[in-house]
């Protein structure tokens, strides 16, 4: 292990290889633990009239919210030491959540879901907080957030393999797929935690990251109050529409005419590439306060794509597929950005000493307690429209939204920047 530290404090190159793997690695294995139940439908089943996948995906989202929350102290406060065994040991309870999951008969299994999603939430921001604060933070960045945006897909094609395949019930396919990705996390979580320290270099230019008590929690909110309060509602509509897409992805294009799994994942390919390859750009940008204003145009541009090609479909313009890859390519442009280098940006240019998990599990936190309540109001208050057409007003209503508001924070950062 010491000669791969020392290739790794050597090797600028290799450093970076590793982090990117080991970071795609750690979080595509995670949501082989937390999504692969989705791959399922559980048609014709209900409880207190409302759908049992709605049951189940507001139970887990419920219980990641909760871990959104604990996380704004968790992982704000969390010291390098215990970032390991936090990733091992949320991990090993949510997939053992699975398993009982499958034991324990329907309809009383769904409490598993809750505490599937429990220690889950957490992972985010142990994962990152081993690339936050470098030079190289946005080029790191890439794997976590090729992650985010094809390993949905990619773990619900797996799912629905073993459906279709091996001829395992949907109670069992949750489990089955966990324990697939389950080696290769821990050999992630293991490389992540062999990754140097920031050096003085990276310091010097991007600030010191250090844990967060509740004072100083407390003293960063009130000192930047209403650029973060435009910044934290930005993200909750960002989040609303990223996971009613990925939550009722298989629907959504069922009821577009395409049932071959792979499709889930094809269509993310070109999104994956053409987000990640903006965001790398960032990288080479070292002025952090013109790279931050940039980062405002990345997510008022991508919001702007989703919203135009939404509008192109509704007019039967744009066929199916170029609308999910538009609409998932703009989306993602401002999600992506938010979990990996808006928040890295704003404390570089801010400088000042901090961490990124207060503000992302801040964010994070209302953003999962809003998709709760829009997931519920889709099932009671909109019950007979279509999925794809609840997508389309909503991507068309919360763009817009989400334009005004990032036009907003950059004016309000502006001008604090400017005193």
């Amino acid at each position: 292990m010491n000669k791969v530290n020392r290739l790794l404090l050597d090797s600028n190159g290799w450093f970076i290889f590793t982090a990117i793997s080991a970071a795609f690695i750690t979080y595509t294995s995670m949501y082989g633990i937390r999504q692969p139940y989705k791959a399922g439908t559980y048609t014709d089943l209900f409880l207190f009239g409302i759908s049992y996948k709605v049951i189940l995906v507001t139970s887990q989202v419920f219980g990641y919210m909760l871990s959104k929350f604990a996380g704004i102290r968790i992982i704000a406060e969390m010291k390098q030491k215990g970032r390991l065994k936090g990733i091992i040991l949320c991990n090993s309870i949510a997939l053992f959540s699975l398993f009982l999951f499958a034991v324990t008969p329907y309809p009383y299994n769904f409490i598993w879901m809750f505490v599937n999603g429990l220690p889950l939430g957490l992972i985010f921001g142990l994962v990152f907080s081993y690339l936050e604060g470098r030079r190289t933070t946005e080029l790191l960045s890439i794997g976590l957030g090729c992650s985010i945006i094809i390993s949905s897909g990619f773990v619900k094609t797996i799912g629905k393999w073993i459906l279709q395949s091996l001829s395992v019930s949907e109670w069992w396919m949750p489990f089955i797929t966990g324990c697939i990705f389950f080696p290769p996390l821990l050999m992630g979580a293991v490389l992540l935690n062999i990754l140097p320290r920031p050096n003085a270099n990276d310091i010097e230019h991007r600030v010191e990251r250090v844990p967060m008590l509740r004072i100083d929690r407390k003293r960063f909110f009130g000192q930047f109050a209403p650029g973060i309060v435009l910044i934290v509602i930005t993200y909750i509509l960002l989040t609303i529409l990223r996971d009613f897409r990925d939550t009722f992805n298989v629907e959504i294009w069922q009821e577009l005419g395409y049932t071959n799994a792979s499709i889930m994942t094809s269509t993310e390919i070109p999104v994956t590439i053409g987000v990640l390859i903006t965001i790398g750009l960032i990288t080479f940008i070292q002025n952090n306060r013109k790279a931050f204003t940039l980062i405002h145009g990345l997510v008022i541009g991508g919001l702007f794509i989703s919203m135009i090609s939404t509008f192109l479909f509704n007019l039967k313009i744009l066929d199916a597929v170029s609308w999910m890859i538009l609409t998932g390519l703009g989306l993602f442009m401002g999600y992506i950005v938010f979990n990996t280098i808006f928040f890295e940006r704003m404390i570089a240019t801010l400088q000042v000493k901090s961490n990124i998990g207060f503000l992302m599990y801040l964010a994070d936190s209302f953003g999962y307690l809003a998709s709760v309540f829009i997931m519920l109001y889709k099932d009671f208050g909109e019950k007979n429209m279509q999925f794809s057409m609840f997508f389309s007003q909503s991507m068309l209503l919360f763009s817009s939204l989400v334009i005004i508001l990032m036009i907003g924070s950059v004016i309000y950062f502006n001008r604090i920047l400017s005193k």
